[in-house]
């Protein structure tokens, strides 16, 4: 993993550019900066990489159904096991490590199940549902029965590398992806850009671009496979 700065001056010294302290250096280093972005958005679309996995909990309260899921946006895709089963767990507390399985409904069953016992609630409830909130970039869950008791939930999710601000604000926020792909998709761009490294014999460029993903992809299944995923969430 790098930073947007790291992976800036990788990129730069590709180019033969000068590099710099900050992406908001100049008006290329800038540019270079939405090319990163530009990178970084390809590489959420093409694969579900491991290392965008986390681990988010939440705190029942008694009467309440509905919370913030704090960590995720609203482009988070809660992760299910092989079975098509959500990872979700309900736990008394910080020492219980067995927890209860919750299960995923739908928002229409969801709604169907509140309608059908409006008046229920207990210390387990055993089902949620999750949906976008309407004022933030944030999902939210809501589980039915209302609790009746203070509880801890953990689900798993996978959110999408977030776009970098170009102003210098994120030079030191690191991008989880594969640095590999990330910087040759960026130069890429770049080398495009100025009209570069295109015509016969082909893009070599593009060629080392997509040859980095496709082994980036291949080894990041090979890693989910050996792992379970789950040593590798990010904090």
């Amino acid at each position: 993993m790098a930073t947007q700065l790291q992976i800036l001056n990788q990129v730069q010294r590709r180019l033969r550019e000068t590099q710099t302290a900050s992406v908001a250096t100049s008006e290329y280093s800038t540019l270079l900066g939405d090319f990163i972005n530009e990178a970084i958005e390809e590489l959420n679309v093409v694969h579900d990489w491991t290392q965008l996995e986390a681990e988010v909990s939440v705190t029942l309260a008694s009467g309440t159904t509905t919370y913030d899921l704090t960590g995720t946006t609203n482009d988070s895709q809660l992760i299910f096991t092989d079975n098509n089963c959500p990872i979700a767990h309900l736990y008394d507390d910080g020492s219980d490590t067995t927890g209860e399985q919750l299960t995923y409904v739908n928002a229409r069953a969801f709604a169907t199940l509140v309608a059908q016992d409006a008046a229920s609630s207990t210390n387990e409830p055993p089902y949620f549902t999750l949906r976008p909130q309407n004022d933030a970039d944030e999902l939210e869950i809501i589980f039915w029965p209302e609790p009746s008791a203070t509880r801890t939930a953990k689900l798993r999710f996978w959110t999408p590398q977030a776009p970098l601000a170009v102003d210098g604000t994120d030079d030191a926020t690191q991008v989880y992806l594969p640095n590999r792909p990330l910087v040759l998709g960026a130069l890429y761009m770049a080398l495009n850009e100025r009209g570069e490294e295109i015509g016969e014999p082909g893009n070599i460029a593009e060629q080392r671009y997509l040859s980095a993903l496709g082994d980036a992809v291949y080894n990041d299944i090979i890693l989910r496979g050996r792992t379970n995923a789950f040593e590798f969430w990010r904090d």
